[in-house]
């Protein structure tokens, strides 16, 4: 009768946020799932923005940190009086560098060549989730560098939910998918729609050199080149 946010405001505030003397940390990740819902999206990140605003002003919500990880930019509520995008402190993740991922490896614990470790990168380049995902892949002993490689752009390899995932969001969205189509089967820089070119490189898909994109990584150009 009250209503889902009031009573989740109510909740956090009578029995979380006054039960600490010390801020409450609520992390929300991959929270381009909810995006992607716009009737539930907006009333979440609506109330999602209500409380940081009661943070400016109230004592027991001051206590609350929110931390929300993201790839679909494109896809942010477009009311920016409701969306708690526009406040805060953005961290944009960025691609490792190969001394990086060098590091990266060794923390692993894995005595890897340099041949080995420009192999993987031919393949993920710096992309953080890609390169952790190979990694503890190879470590755990369910596979190795070799046949990571050999079925990474397969429908049987190792990353086939994640290029799946993203192959099911280009088919919503004909424009993306006909500018990403553009992208792989160029070798240099192409040039893109403004929009289009933020809105793939949001997702993580191409690099940008202002409006001109490149495919982000090997992965991406083998798979969408056979898919699109």
């Amino acid at each position: 009768m009250l209503g889902s946010k009031f009573k989740a405001t109510n909740y956090f505030q009578n029995h979380l946020l006054s039960s600490f003397d010390t801020p409450l940390v609520l992390g929300l990740d991959e929270a381009d799932l909810v995006l992607c819902n716009s009737a539930v999206g907006d009333n979440f990140f609506g109330l999602l923005r209500a409380w940081h605003e009661r943070g400016k002003n109230d004592v027991v919500w001051s206590r609350l940190r929110i931390i929300i990880t993201h790839s679909f930019e494109a896809l942010i509520p477009s009311n920016s009086n409701q969306s708690p995008f526009n406040v805060g402190f953005p961290v944009e993740l960025p691609l490792l560098t190969e001394v990086e991922v060098e590091k990266l490896i060794q923390k692993y614990d894995l005595d890897w060549s340099k041949e080995q470790v420009k192999s993987l990168m031919s393949v993920v380049d710096g992309h953080p989730y890609l390169l952790q995902k190979s990694l503890k892949s190879i470590v755990s002993g369910r596979l190795t560098l070799d046949d990571l490689l050999r079925d990474a752009h397969s429908d049987l390899g190792l990353f086939r939910d994640h290029l799946n995932h993203y192959l099911l969001f280009l088919e919503d969205h004909p424009d993306l998918k006909q500018a990403m189509k553009q992208v792989v089967d160029n070798i240099s820089f192409v040039k893109l729609d403004s929009k289009q070119a933020f809105q793939l490189s949001s997702l993580g898909l191409v690099k940008l050199r202002g409006n001109d994109a490149t495919v982000s990584c090997g992965l991406y150009r083998g798979y969408f080149r056979e898919h699109l």
